[in-house]
């Protein structure tokens, strides 16, 4: 699993160039008013952020799916040149699983964060931010870490992949609830924002 995991390196990069990717198109959008045409023609602001949502959703599965698929891959041929004894298919399985939600997560929260700071630079930085929490939450007290690590993404999907140990390991069901919560909650915040504000500013 380690070999696998070392490859699996790569759809680290491939999520970070895919939401920089989303946050640029989206900040585009604000940045050369063509939202505001879309909203001169159809006012509902929730039906459009909606329709991004989607459509970035569908371009992030189809690319987490296929980096994982190439990374375990090569993960695959390193083990067997090495002849060395390959992970369980249970194992492997739950691997890929857990990282195609990687990208997933990561580009709705760039999506949130583009379309609530109306821009490329903070649809950018805030999923940046969240990726590196786990660095940042190591300055607490390690009663305060076991609570904050249980409830940030990263956690959640090293459980999603069972590579978490610790207070890291939160669970199966219990990191598909996180998750969903982050992106659920990101993208309240985000209609919100995009509906009260004046998109001609």
């Amino acid at each position: 699993m380690e070999v696998i995991n070392i490859n699996m390196l790569s759809i680290d990069v491939a999520t970070i160039f895919l939401f920089i990717f989303v946050s640029m198109e989206i900040g585009r959008e604000f940045q050369n008013r063509s939202i505001q045409i879309y909203a001169s023609l159809i006012p509902n602001r929730k039906k459009y952020f909606m329709s991004k949502l989607v459509a970035y959703l569908f371009i992030s599965v189809i690319i987490g799916l296929i980096v994982s698929l190439l990374s375990m891959g090569n993960g695959y041929l390193i083990i067997r040149i090495f002849n060395k004894p390959f992970p369980s298919i249970y194992q492997v399985m739950r691997f890929l699983f857990g990282c195609i939600f990687m990208p997933i997560t990561y580009t709705v929260l760039a999506i949130c964060a583009s379309f609530f700071f109306r821009n490329t630079a903070g649809g950018i930085v805030s999923p940046l931010l969240i990726m590196f929490l786990p660095s940042f939450i190591k300055i607490f007290p390690s009663d305060i870490q076991d609570i904050l690590i249980s409830i940030i993404p990263a956690s959640a999907i090293h459980s999603l992949s069972g590579i978490a140990r610790g207070a890291e390991d939160i669970g199966i069901a219990v990191a598909l609830l996180v998750l969903a919560m982050w992106c659920i909650l990101g993208s309240i915040i985000a209609v919100r924002s995009f509906g009260k504000k004046d998109i001609s500013n």
